[in-house]
């Protein structure tokens, strides 16, 4: 008969067991070490591909939800303090344009160059988004945001953790990315909340009530 092993024989077996799973954990975690410099490089670029298709996604809501405005939807706003749907899309325009695309590529492929400063909130009166055309200012999201979709597919695997400082804070490639994407997701939520409040003021009589909570 054979010897069973002994409880230490198991005990050490186990430690085994659990040291090649966390191994092999921390592989498909993707933190490997680049230049000597730990980095997720992987996981960020498996992210990358999806990141494009919700982009690119995103276009056909923010399409969906400017079309058929009639000039009056396009130029109301709820108060003097909230932008108006062409302006928020002229601010869609200047950040596609002006912030989110140049700046992570001045992260990714010049580190050290300064970005070139940006007044979002400035730019939309100054640029007069409240008169603007809203067939004009679709065509232009539209080209930037295929123009950004096309540039980030030659993209590759870049080191997602490169980072820029700015005003003692520090803002990564991968901040800069995910950043990008959620901008669309809180404009999408401006855009909606809009479409609501117009909707609630020219149903008065009436309430959307019924609908559910806002």
């Amino acid at each position: 008969m054979r010897n069973r092993p002994t409880v230490d024989v198991l005990r050490l077996q186990m430690q085994d067991v659990l040291g090649t799973a966390i191994y092999l954990w921390c592989i498909a975690c993707c933190v490997i070490v680049w230049d000597g410099r730990p980095i997720r490089r992987t996981i960020m670029s498996i992210q990358l591909p999806i990141t494009i298709q919700r982009m690119q996604a995103n276009l056909t809501v923010i399409k969906g939800l400017f079309s058929g405005a009639s000039d009056d939807l396009a130029r109301w706003k709820p108060d003097d303090n909230e932008w108006s749907l062409l302006e928020v899309l002229g601010h869609l325009c200047d950040e596609e344009r002006e912030d989110f695309r140049p700046r992570l590529d001045i992260m990714l492929n010049r580190p050290g160059e300064v970005w070139t400063p940006i007044h979002p909130s400035a730019w939309v009166i100054e640029r007069g988004y409240a008169r603007a055309d809203l067939t004009d200012l679709m065509v232009t999201f539209e080209a930037e945001r295929s123009r950004s979709i096309s540039w980030l597919k030659t993209l590759g695997t870049p080191i997602w953790t490169t980072a820029y400082v700015r005003d003692f804070n520090t803002v990564t490639a991968g901040d800069m990315l995910t950043s990008w994407l959620a901008h669309d997701h809180l404009h999408i939520r401006q855009i909606n909340a809009l479409h609501y409040g117009w909707q609630a003021r020219n149903g008065i009589p009436f309430s959307p009530a019924y609908a559910g909570d806002w």
